[in-house]
């Protein structure tokens, strides 16, 4: 073999095992799971609206039975609450799911959106939540107009999906 052909050879298996190593992982079985229940409490004053409260009835996905929500949404829009939600759910096996997205309320406060999952348990999938905000007492929507408020509304589900 020619020092040449030797070299070449050398830098070949050294790129070879370098792409061996480096290759992506395969990704993990996705989460599977629903909760069925739970309130979500909110505070809001000028659009920006703070998020937090308890999802229940989980099963699914190995021990996790609830989840404690936490998070911010801001509001750009009062005809359709809708605006960016930063939301965490802090599962009950100590995991964590980190959410991102757009998230509307319309003025009936039946809500039905689906966020991304952008970090921890979950990262690439989504979760799909359906709940009904107290938005029947109009005071509720002060935080458009820049007063503070609050309010509650029941989970009916959540559960990821692909």
């Amino acid at each position: 073999m020619k020092l040449v052909d030797l070299a070449s050879a050398t830098v070949g298996a050294t790129l070879l095992t370098a792409l061996v190593f480096t290759a992506p992982q395969a990704g993990a079985d996705p989460v599977r799971g629903a909760c069925t229940g739970g309130t979500i409490t909110w505070n809001g004053n000028g659009g920006n609206i703070d998020l937090g409260g308890d999802i229940t009835g989980c099963s699914g996905h190995g021990p996790i039975t609830a989840a404690r929500l936490r998070g911010k949404m801001t509001s750009g829009n009062c005809a359709t609450t809708s605006g960016q939600n930063d939301m965490y759910l802090d599962w009950s096996d100590g995991q964590t799911s980190h959410l991102v997205g757009t998230y509307a309320t319309p003025p009936n406060g039946f809500s039905d959106n689906t966020l991304p999952v952008v970090d921890g348990l979950g990262a690439g999938q989504k979760v799909h939540v359906v709940a009904q905000y107290n938005f029947t007492n109009p005071s509720t929507w002060g935080f458009c107009f820049g007063t503070p408020n609050s309010g509650t509304a029941q989970v009916l589900g959540a559960s990821f999906v692909s």
